[in-house]
């Protein structure tokens, strides 16, 4: 993967709003398998883990923390 689109900017908010990947499927249209298998190629592009499983769901890693501010910018042209 060397490019993003906003597709996966979607998947990875679903993700941290839903703190579940079985929750996202829901909101992105995609089954739990291709989301997880995208979410690999996610943490495999940034390097980081984004999000790990804990008690209470998919908390997001101190980088995602970082970015989701930034993911929820306008975008303009």
């Amino acid at each position: 993967m060397t490019r993003l689109d906003l597709y996966d900017l979607l998947l990875l908010k679903e993700i941290h709003a839903a703190q579940s990947v079985s929750r996202a499927v829901d909101h992105v249209g995609l089954s739990q398998p291709a989301i997880s298998v995208r979410l690999g190629h996610l943490r495999q592009h940034f390097g980081d883990a984004l999000f790990v499983r804990t008690s209470g769901g998919m908390m997001a890693t101190p980088f995602w923390k970082t970015c989701y501010p930034i993911s929820n910018k306008p975008f303009c042209c």
